[in-house]
């Protein structure tokens, strides 16, 4: 069972928790982090679903992430989620690039992006999320932005960033 502190959508505590898949009221919100992970030397970081996942099962993703737990702050979650889904302990740098306010999922989306120097081949998936990686280039990761083999809403988060690089 995961618990989640309820937050209104200016991302103020409301003092109640959340459980995961429980009902809840239209002005209670949840938060959720993502992020996109940069290594020093350029390459960014896809990280394949798993294939039983409910949502775009088994389709590479440039983002590791999830809901914020109950008693964090986005923060320690994003560290968390990361290090949960990739094995990646060691963050350089993070950015916060996004936050997005989905009214019709009652969810905060923050994103971020990460640098870091981690080994690029001592990467920890969990096979409840994730099962294959691949690190890319700046050029390559451009083009899978606007491919049809990423997940849309993601690249959506992420596009300000993106135009930057360009």
């Amino acid at each position: 069972m995961e618990i989640w502190d309820a937050y209104d959508k200016n991302s103020n505590k409301l003092g109640f928790d959340i459980i995961r898949g429980q009902k809840r009221e239209a002005d209670v919100y949840h938060l959720v982090v993502e992020a996109l992970i940069r290594h020093e030397d350029g390459d960014y970081l896809l990280v394949q679903r798993a294939h039983d996942k409910e949502v775009f099962p088994s389709v590479f993703e440039s983002s590791a992430g999830g809901s914020v737990l109950k008693g964090e702050d986005v923060d320690q979650a994003i560290r968390r989620e990361v290090f949960e889904e990739t094995g990646i302990d060691r963050i350089n740098s993070i950015e916060q690039i996004n936050r997005q306010v989905l009214s019709d999922r009652r969810t905060i989306f923050y994103t971020y992006v990460i640098e870091t120097d981690f080994s690029k081949d001592q990467l920890v998936l969990d096979p409840e999320e994730t099962i294959d990686y691949r690190w890319i280039s700046k050029e390559e990761y451009i083009s899978y932005t606007k491919s049809d083999e990423n997940i849309p809403y993601q690249i959506e988060r992420l596009t300000t960033y993106i135009s930057q690089i360009i």
